[in-house]
């Protein structure tokens, strides 16, 4: 089974991992650290800050549901 681009993005929004990263990246108040952890963000999970935390928001906006499981690891994504 496939996961789409937009279902991978919302799961990686609610591994804990993510949150640990993001957390640390808002706290953050140079503008260098701040390019170098999204930068860091982006390599490790393969999509922008952005595009990961609005996930949900587009999802919402395209009517597909709200409703998903959390995964525990980024594994699961690929297992279906």
């Amino acid at each position: 089974m496939r996961i789409s681009q937009l279902d991978r993005r919302r799961a990686i929004s609610r591994l804990p991992e993510f949150k640990t990263d993001y957390e640390l990246y808002k706290t953050l108040e140079s503008e260098d650290e701040i390019i170098r952890k999204e930068y860091e963000i982006q390599q490790k999970w393969g999509y922008s800050i952005e595009s990961i935390k609005c996930a949900d928001e587009v999802a919402k906006q395209k009517g597909i549901s709200p409703a998903i499981r959390d995964v525990t690891s980024i594994t699961q994504l690929s297992q279906g």
